[in-house]
This record gives C-alpha cells, sequence and structure tokens, in this order.
C-alpha cells in the first residue's frame, strides 16, 4: 500500500470521525495530533534506515492539539463544593471524596494512596501510586511524571475524618 500525505489526511479524518473503539463517535483533535506524532517519528526511521526516500508525514495536515471552541472549564464554587459532600457525607468513600476536594488530588492518585503515603502527624499524603483501569481491569502504577510523585498537605478536618 502506498501511503502519501493524503492517505494520512484521510486517515486522521477518519479518526476524528469514527475512531473511538468503545463507543461511537470519533477521537479528539489532540488525541489524532498524537497519532500523528507516533507515526511521523516511524515513518522518520525508516527514512533513517533507507526504507523511504521521504516522509509522507512531513506533507500531512494533522489537526490542531488545541481545541478552539471547547466549552470553558467550570469548578464548583464553595457552597456547591460543601453540598457534594454533605450529599456524600454516608457513603463508604466519603474520605476519597474529602480527600480529593480538599487536596486537588486526581481520582487515580486518591484511590491509589496506601497508609504507608500517609502521615496523619505531619498532616501529608505522598503520590506514589496511581490506579487506572485499563479494559475495565483495575492496574496500580507511578505517577507518569516527576511531578506527579509529590506530597500534598491535608487540612485539619480531612486529619480527624
Amino acid at each position: 500500500m502506498k501511503v502519501d500525505a493524503g492517505t494520512l489526511n484521510n486517515l486522521y479524518a477518519g479518526l476524528q470521525c469514527d475512531g473511538r473503539r468503545d463507543r461511537p463517535g470519533g477521537l479528539s483533535p489532540r488525541t489524532v495530533r498524537y497519532v500523528h506524532t507516533i507515526l511521523h517519528r516511524a515513518l522518520k526511521d525508516a527514512l533513517k534506515w533507507g526504507r523511504l526516500a521521504r516522509n509522507p508525514a512531513d506533507g500531512a495536515n494533522p489537526p490542531r492539539a488545541t481545541s478552539s471552541g471547547g466549552s470553558e472549564m467550570r469548578t464548583w464554587t464553595a457552597s456547591e463544593l460543601r453540598c457534594v459532600l454533605e450529599h456524600v457525607e454516608t457513603d463508604r468513600l466519603y474520605a476519597a471524596w474529602l480527600m480529593s476536594a480538599t487536596t486537588g488530588m486526581r481520582r487515580g492518585e486518591v484511590l491509589g494512596l496506601r497508609w504507608q503515603d500517609v502521615d496523619l502527624e505531619a498532616g501529608t499524603a505522598s503520590c506514589r501510586q496511581t490506579v487506572i483501569t485499563i479494559a475495565k481491569q483495575v492496574h496500580f502504577g507511578t505517577p507518569k511524571a516527576a511531578k506527579g510523585r509529590r506530597s500534598v498537605a491535608l487540612d485539619a478536618a480531612t486529619v480527624l475524618y
């Protein structure tokens, strides 16, 4: 099969229209741009190894990674957050809800916490492990970036809970 810039542009358009496997719909421009980045690198290697005369990805037009026209992020107000926490107060995972609300930790970081990662006397929690789901299966891992491995301060209410 001959791969040229037009072939890649058709691929990108198809991925944006109906590239999802888990549900109907397309992939985000950012994800399609990531696919382009990977293909560009692979084709660059093929060029270096003498398998291609030129890199067809150089002439392709992937979508811009930044989404224009997307909705602005909206965060809860203090009263909305209070209402949510009151609503889940009897939930068995209330501590996770409270931890997420008071620290800014991501869901996977909160779910990955172990007792050895929490220092109640110092009022800190260390993000050393994350929980992710892949194909409906739970997996443990480490934060992707070095910045993700950090210690976060816990407020007095969270420590007392």
